[in-house]
């Protein structure tokens, strides 16, 4: 579907609710389904819920986390949810973590890291 404007104040609103610097444009082109999920309120209140208990578990006491506490590995595991994934060969069925090369990529994560000024994104931001 082609988003009008209203659909892309309504993204730009949902987008507020769970701190992401999402934008869309009147023109772009979206999966209505996608659409209906991203603003969906119980999906919002459902990602915010996850969201605070991922942080919670991050961070538990609010006590200081040291970078050692917790040994991340670019090989094998998510930037965003540190969780490990595989990378599956050429003939397997497709990916289940695709691996990034690009600096692009990275400022990008970077400066999203830095508008959410959240606990998550000091996480990211330190696996980068």
């Amino acid at each position: 579907m082609i988003l009008r404007d209203k659909g892309a104040n309504e993204i730009k609103r949902a987008a507020e609710k769970r701190g992401s610097a999402l934008r869309a444009y009147k023109g772009q082109h979206i999966h209505s389904e996608c659409r209906g999920n991203y603003t969906n309120p119980t999906q919002i209140n459902k990602y915010l819920n996850e969201l605070n208990e991922n942080t919670a578990a991050l961070y538990p006491n609010d006590s200081t986390v040291l970078r050692s506490a917790h040994t991340f590995s670019f090989g094998t595991q998510c930037i965003f949810c540190g969780k490990h994934g595989t990378l599956r060969s050429k003939k397997g069925r497709g990916h289940d973590v695709f691996p990034v090369r690009t600096s692009d990529c990275q400022r990008v994560v970077m400066s999203i890291c830095h508008l959410r000024g959240d606990a998550w994104a000091d996480t990211v931001r330190g696996r980068i």
